[in-house]
């Protein structure tokens, strides 16, 4: 039992006497349970120490009715969040106070308090009251909220816009009316100032439901993302200042010929964005994380380049500056194609949330930029026209562009195969060891360099006839012995590239099945007809359970990308 006193109210918790004062107005208490929880680490040896009440907030409806019961009684009150129990020491020691916890056994309350507070969890269903002679009893109650003066209303609904409840609606209790009608009640929004600004600015830059609704490296993704734009921002502010040097700023150039050149520059980079597009489009799911890091790269090198053009006669502007930009083009047409399938692998597992959390990234790239403008204005200033100077905060922020671009990509992990991952998780089936998950694949996978050449584990899946099949011989014992599959692996020398050809209905799972075939005649060391049919028929008695692991482990096996190229065969 905890009993605390003051000239203004009695507050009683299970075991209390049931006295005439507490009880002065039964009629209007209402039984409520709730868990009792004693504080052993927090004694109370003398009158200066005073009470507060804490509880674990969950239910609106009970946070307001505790709320405005403490503040009647003239309670401090700490309304705690989970995982919040840090919060609740400070104050607890900070006021010297005799901290009293309240929850609501319809939720069990957060176990971390236990640890910090040295507290025993000992449940006890009790009936809690507040009373006084001055005001009016106010009862805390998991189906009403009675509160002196203004009458009983019954909560019946609720209605929450994000973490704030605006009303909430009940009936009227006056048993003397036949009909209860229903009621709207304002919530009061108990947050102070600074929370309600804390709160918009996680409104506009982070996914609703955050951190519930994306994975656990949102936020390591989202800081080097946001040191990428800010380096990305300064470094285009002294680019395009190199880039007027060298069209004639502060020279004695024809306006016309300026203008034209720096018009002519742009027509190029679109040229080559349809171009490159053409050619690499199909490319960028395989990969994207190599795709992106080959990109930043390619930005820095355009970027270089209009920094070059001050050096070089008038006459080779438009070829340089077209050729920079480019390449700018080609990088931000890369950036655009991969980063929604990076944003989609940022959400929580079974959330549909892709386009809030693409929002949210454009919004902290948006703002970043700005900010990045404003210090390359500065820097540019700074550094004036000294050419030197401007070329080496060039080479420094481009270090720190592709170091962040480089740990941001390490931050997401994809569930879906590539020949990459695919490899990974196949070799450790092989060697009979536990299958790593998404998040653990992630760190260990490999960003290739130059990204179109692509992983190459000497299996080439998706191979074309003529390079393939030596002999008809060769193609009609492969028949016999792939009759059941959809698929064909030959190879020719020992050491050379397996190829794999795919029929026309071949799925994404018979994909796999070459793979994990060929992986396993690879390991063999053969390159036999006998070494091959059992490769194929361990891979028929264990595949069924590599794909179990897979899905236990977390990977989607609906989406796979492990065909190099497009063709198949018809037989």
């Amino acid at each position: 039992m905890v009993h605390a006193t003051s000239p203004a109210f009695t507050f009683h918790l299970c075991g209390a006497p049931r006295s005439s004062n507490t009880f002065s107005r039964s009629t209007q208490l209402r039984k409520t349970q709730f868990s009792h929880i004693p504080p052993r680490s927090f004694s109370r040896p003398s009158s200066s120490y005073s009470s507060v009440i804490a509880w674990l907030s969950r239910n609106p409806l009970e946070d307001s009715a505790i709320i405005h019961a403490a503040k009647a009684c003239g309670l401090p009150v700490v309304r705690v969040y989970e995982n919040d129990a840090i919060t609740v020491t400070h104050i607890a020691r900070a006021t010297r106070s005799h901290t009293i916890y309240l929850s609501s056994t319809r939720y069990p309350f957060c176990f971390s308090f236990f640890q910090i507070h040295n507290l025993l969890p000992i449940p006890v269903q009790t009936i809690a009251t507040l009373s006084s002679d001055a005001a009016p009893p106010l009862i805390l109650s998991n189906t009403s909220v009675a509160v002196g003066a203004l009458g009983s209303v019954r909560p019946l609904l609720y209605e929450k816009k994000g973490d704030t409840v605006t009303k909430f609606y009940g009936s009227d209790e006056d048993r003397s009316s036949k009909e209860k009608r229903l009621h709207p009640r304002k919530e009061v929004d108990e947050r102070s100032t600074w929370d309600k600004v804390i709160a918009r600015i996680v409104r506009v830059y982070l996914p609703r439901g955050f951190p519930h609704t994306t994975t656990p490296d949102y936020i390591s993704f989202t800081k080097y993302r946001t040191l990428q734009n800010l380096a990305s921002a300064i470094m285009s502010v002294i680019s395009t200042e190199a880039l007027l040097f060298g069209l004639g700023l502060g020279k004695k150039v024809a306006a016309g010929a300026a203008a034209a050149n720096w018009v002519l520059k742009d027509g190029a980079s679109y040229i080559a964005k349809i171009l490159y597009g053409s050619v690499f489009g199909s490319k960028f799911d395989d990969d994207p994380k190599s795709w992106r890091i080959a990109a930043d790269i390619v930005e820095d090198v355009g970027g270089a380049i209009e920094i070059m053009t001050p050096l070089f006669p008038m006459a080779y502007f438009l070829p340089l500056a077209s050729f920079a930009v480019c390449l700018k083009g080609m990088s931000l047409m890369t950036g655009t194609a991969t980063r929604h399938v990076v944003y989609r692998s940022l959400a929580a597992s079974g959330m549909q949330n892709t386009g809030d959390i693409a929002t949210k990234g454009e919004s902290q790239g948006v703002t970043m930029k700005m900010l990045g403008l404003g210090l390359g204005i500065i820097v540019s200033s700074k550094i004036g026209q000294n050419y030197y100077a401007l070329l080496g905060a060039y080479g420094l922020l481009a270090c720190v562009h592709i170091a962040a671009n480089w740990k941001s990509v390490q931050c997401v992990q994809f569930s879906f195969f590539n020949k990459q991952r695919a490899s990974i998780l196949i070799d450790r089936h092989l060697d009979r060891l536990p299958l790593p998950t998404p998040h653990d694949v992630s760190s260990i996978e490999k960003i290739v360099l130059p990204p179109w050449k692509g992983f190459q584990p000497s299996v080439k899946i998706g191979a074309g006839v003529a390079e393939s099949v030596l002999c008809s011989e060769d193609l009609n014992d492969a028949r016999k012995l792939f009759r059941k599959e959809r698929f064909m692996i030959f190879a020719k020398d020992k050491g050379s590239t397996l190829k794999v050809l795919l029929r026309e209905n071949a799925t994404p799972t018979d994909a796999l099945r070459a793979y994990y075939t060929a992986k396993k005649f690879m390991k063999s060391n053969k390159r036999t007809r006998e070494a091959l049919q059992e490769s194929l028929t361990f891979m028929r008695r264990n595949i069924s359970s590599f794909e179990q692991q897979t899905i236990t482990a977390g990977w989607d096996t609906r989406h796979m990308l492990l065909a190099d190229d497009t063709v198949r065969v018809k037989w």
